[in-house]
């Protein structure tokens, strides 16, 4: 039942995300994205009422969204290059779907508080947030961080095709074959950095994140 809730506002924040894009309604984008941060939490909202809410929770998420926003400034000017991918990644395969969900959502939007915030923002929370929330279910092959790295290389590629899909819906006419395929081409070599990028930094920071963040989660019970 839980999953299938998740799927549900999981649907309604990308059909709000499209539609408002489609529409051209970018004035709206702080509203748009506080709404899709509602709709994509609402299921971990629901649990806060059902149990006691655990403020060791709240520290680390908040710690992991600062350490991913700041990751963010050094390389904004190489807009493909950035370890905030892997850091989300590495948080939703330690700590669990929720919690990469809500750090990648959370990221997107803190970030923007400092870099400018606009009609991507929503594009880049559903991103980032899915990226996070789908780690997760890699976390059977603890110990092997090769799987890991592969599944960022794919989100590499993956995310740079929701933020052409911003482009397409929200400024490309007519929306056909041909304009969607021109601008997936035109964006490929970022997004093939940004898979490589995503690759190297797991690859190669998977045991130091997992040796500390773990042995923080095995022992305040994250």
């Amino acid at each position: 039942m839980e999953k299938s809730i998740k799927l549900v506002m999981w649907l309604l924040a990308s059909a709000l995300i499209i539609i408002t894009s489609y529409l051209r309604l970018e004035r709206y984008y702080l509203l748009v994205s506080f709404t899709v941060i509602i709709l994509m939490l609402a299921p971990q909202f629901s649990k806060f009422e059902k149990k006691k809410l655990d403020s060791r929770n709240i520290v680390m998420a908040a710690l992991i969204i600062a350490i991913a926003s700041v990751s963010r400034l050094p390389f904004a000017a190489i807009p493909s290059v950035q370890p905030v991918s892997a850091i989300i990644i590495l948080t939703g395969y330690t700590f669990g779907a929720d919690m990469g969900l809500l750090c990648g959502a959370m990221t997107a939007i803190v970030s923007n508080m400092i870099l400018g915030q606009g009609p991507w923002t929503p594009w880049q929370m559903l991103g980032w947030g899915s990226m996070g929330y789908f780690a997760a279910y890699l976390s059977k092959s603890k110990g092997k961080k090769l799987p890991l790295a592969i599944y960022g290389a794919f989100w590499g590629i993956i995310y740079g095709w929701l933020m052409d899909m911003w482009f397409l819906v929200g400024f490309v006419r007519p929306l056909v074959l041909e304009t969607v395929l021109a601008s997936f081409a035109a964006s490929l070599y970022f997004d093939i950095m940004h898979a490589i990028t995503n690759f190297l930094l797991i690859y190669l920071f998977y045991d130091s994140f997992i040796s500390r963040f773990g042995r923080i989660k095995e022992k305040y019970q994250l």
